[in-house]
């Protein structure tokens, strides 16, 4: 249903059309989205000599954060995060940004996200296990299962005695450890040598019509954040 939003709106004209690429139909400019889709979906791309990648975020929060807006036009950056906390990645996992930083990336349009995955503990007549679950966005699970395995084999995870994956449609990666190891230390070896942990480049780039046609009679698009 939400996809209909983004189309509900064709035939009534609400927004500019041109001509299609040979001229021989019309099409939007932009879609009429009666929500602000390239936030909530986000967006990767690439272009001459520029690039853009944009976060996926929470719906009701970007909707909030847009009624709020409307209301007050001149909201700032930072109290616009108080309805959009950060962005929301559709694999979970932890955002290790802190809310300085946030503010920084969305004041100036680029920056860096640190995220990692998430993890309990599991006691049973074996021992103790790490049960992964959650991993940061854009990780394949076999990636992360495969990775440990290689640590493990090649005996750079001395504390670890196996690792399986238990996933069904509940994420869920157990790592089974040796009799007295420390599941806190070997989480961190983990984030540092595996996908576990990683960095996601932020680079909120649009291009936009600014109204006026080249000389090949095309519009001329500019660059804004």
């Amino acid at each position: 249903p939400i996809a209909g939003e983004l189309l509900g709106e064709l035939g009534q004209r609400t927004v500019d059309w041109r001509p299609n690429y040979d001229g021989s139909q019309s099409e939007p400019v932009v879609l009429p989205a009666r929500f602000p889709n390239l936030l909530v979906n986000g967006a990767q791309g690439i272009a001459v000599g520029m690039a853009t990648s944009i976060p996926p975020h929470n719906l009701g929060e970007v909707i909030d954060a847009s009624i709020a807006l409307i209301d007050d036009p001149e909201l700032t950056t930072k109290k616009l995060l108080s309805y959009i906390k950060g962005p929301d990645f559709p694999t979970a996992g932890e955002l290790m940004t802190n809310k300085r930083e946030l503010e920084t990336i969305y004041e100036e349009g680029s920056g860096s996200l640190k995220l990692r995955g998430q993890w309990t503990t599991e006691e049973d007549k074996k021992g103790t296990s790490i049960i992964v679950t959650a991993i940061p966005f854009g990780v394949e699970r076999g990636t992360i299962v495969e990775k440990i395995a290689q640590l493990v084999i090649t005996k750079k995870l001395p504390n670890v005695n196996d690792v399986r994956d238990e996933s069904t449609d509940i994420f869920r990666v157990v790592i089974e450890l040796k009799k007295g190891a420390d599941p806190a230390l070997v989480m961190a070896y983990l984030f540092k040598n595996t996908p576990l942990s990683l960095s996601i480049q932020i680079n909120m780039t649009c291009l936009v019509p600014d109204g006026e046609r080249s000389p090949s009679g095309t519009r001329d698009r500019k660059s804004t954040r």
